[in-house]
Order: structure tokens, then sequence, then C-alpha cells
């Protein structure tokens, strides 16, 4: 940064184009109620590996990684799964067929495992899995 002072004044810094409002959700929902459009830009993805990412959400449901990924319906491990595949899917860039492979799921069961997790996202969870990940997190 000190080294761009000495450029002065860059006109390339104020072009535009495709304008957005940073700030929390509420500052940015008032914002849009006075455009009159409500659109919000998700923030990039991080990326991050199966293997940490598994023992974050392992943690964070307070079971062992090798719960979440063994055969069976244990209802109470429905929740971790979850958000498990959908994390997984969107950090690990990792397919719905992968995913079951690993998880030893079909890949339909997979998929209604994200959609369900996604219509009901654990905001505060998943900020905790972001904060065991720390520095294995990439964007």
């Amino acid at each position: 940064m000190l080294a761009g002072l000495s450029q002065g004044h860059q006109k390339r810094f104020y072009e535009t184009v495709d304008q957005a409002v940073l700030g929390d959700e509420r500052f940015l929902y008032s914002i849009a109620k006075r455009r009159g459009s409500i659109h919000t830009r998700t923030p990039r993805s991080p990326r991050v590996g199966f293997g940490p990412l598994l023992k974050a959400v392992a943690a964070v449901h307070r079971i062992t990684p090798r719960a979440i990924l063994e055969p069976g319906r244990q209802r109470a491990l429905v929740p971790a799964r979850a958000m498990l595949v959908f994390l997984a899917r969107e950090w690990s860039r990792l397919t719905t067929s992968d995913l079951g492979k690993r998880l030893q799921r079909d890949p339909s069961m997979v998929s209604r495992l994200a959609g369900a997790y996604a219509a009901q996202r654990d905001a505060a969870g998943e900020a905790q899995v972001r904060r065991l990940l720390g520095s294995d997190l990439g964007t």
C-alpha cells in the first residue's frame, strides 16, 4: 500500500462494473429497501479439504467423524450429515456422487440431505466450523 501512495489518484479504482454494498445483514436490507430491490451477494465460498471439514463438523456436533461416515439410519446423526454434505458441496467442491461414496449413501439421499439443510441452514454452526478450520480455509 505504501508503494501505491506515490502513484496518486488512480481513476481506474473508481470505475464500477458491478456495484456491491458491504455490511451486515440489517444494513444491506436497509440499503436494498431504499433502492427498491433486494439483491444480496454471497461471499465466495472457502475451499477446504474433506478431511478437515469432516473433523470440524463432527466437533461442532460433538460426535466422532467415524460416526458421521458409518452406515445406518441414526436420526441423531442427520443434522451433522446434512451440514457436512451441504458444506462439502459448497466448500470442498465435491460432487453428490463422490459424497455418496464417502458417506456410504445413495447420491439421491445425499442430495436430499443437502436440500433439507439448505432450506434451514445453521449459521451459528457454520461459523463454528469456520473458526475450527481457521488456517485450513482457503478462498
